[in-house]
């Protein structure tokens, strides 16, 4: 018979410790989740802030302001 491969269970590495997702608490899951949440928005703020960045090197290099258009709200 042959040995079925086990898949690892998913594990926090926190603070050079390994702690199995599966066997946390609710709330210990809950704030993981924050935790994750938070860093994805971190990431999409650092990706926008390097093409503001980007934008204000063109525009200053350039010397030429890009035509703003506003929206019309009704």
């Amino acid at each position: 018979m042959a040995k079925k491969d086990i898949e690892p269970k998913p594990v926090l590495n926190l603070d050079d410790k390994e702690y199995v997702i599966e066997d946390m608490t609710d709330y210990q899951k809950q704030i993981l989740e924050d935790v994750n949440n938070y860093q994805v928005q971190i990431n999409r703020l650092e990706r926008w802030k390097q093409g503001q960045v980007h934008m204000l090197r063109l525009s200053l290099e350039s010397k030429v302001e890009p035509e703003v258009v506003e929206a019309e709200v009704e």
